[in-house]
């Protein structure tokens, strides 16, 4: 529900775009792929939740009778691997722990 009505349809409105793509239709790699640009520049989302929410997407085309948008895309997987890396946001810092409490627990094992 989330993605449908806070991510897709209101991307399928702002570009005048029907709610489901229809099969075979030429442009839906092209709109998969601003869709999960969309994602990333105004929500601000993670790459995992993006692609996520894209395969979430595929499942409720299939689910309402259509085919998967990604059919027959040629290289989706590498422009994902190109928008992860765009994507890419530091995680927070591990702290280390003690060298001593480290090996010590090495011991116990």
């Amino acid at each position: 529900r989330t993605l449908l009505n806070e991510h897709w349809l209101p991307f399928c409105q702002a570009y005048a775009l029907p709610d489901w793509i229809p099969n075979g239709c030429p442009n839906r790699g092209g709109v998969m792929a601003s869709f999960a640009i969309d994602m990333w520049k105004q929500s601000g989302l993670a790459f995992g939740t993006i692609q996520g929410y894209i395969w979430a997407l595929c499942e409720a085309h299939l689910a309402n009778g259509y085919s998967s948008p990604l059919d027959n895309v040629q290289d989706w997987s590498v422009w994902m691997q190109a928008l992860e890396v765009q994507a890419y946001a530091p995680g927070e810092p591990h702290k280390m722990i003690p060298f001593d409490l480290f090996v010590r627990a090495l011991g116990l094992v």
